[in-house]
């Protein structure tokens, strides 16, 4: 099966741009999380979606971090491709 397609040069363009920041953003709150402590850290860590992630210490649980990842692919390709 050959695909053929054009591609739109701006439309690259903007999601090379949109890629750019999104990563910029990332570091910046990695370094933002890295250099908080106490409560801010907590909120930092929770607004990242990371808290439940260092509350059960799932590095440690290797059998339940593979769960949550299983669990977590299965419900977003059931939310993009509902039976």
């Amino acid at each position: 099966m050959v695909v053929t397609g054009t591609y739109d040069p701006y439309l690259v363009a903007l999601s090379i741009l949109v890629a750019a920041f999104a990563s910029y953003t990332a570091l910046d709150l990695g370094g933002r999380v890295a250099a908080a402590r106490g409560l801010a850290r907590r909120l930092w860590l929770a607004a990242a979606g990371q808290l439940p992630r260092r509350l059960l210490r799932v590095t440690q649980r290797e059998t339940l971090g593979h769960l949550l990842v299983v669990a977590a692919i299965d419900a977003q390709t059931l939310r993009l491709h509902p039976p």
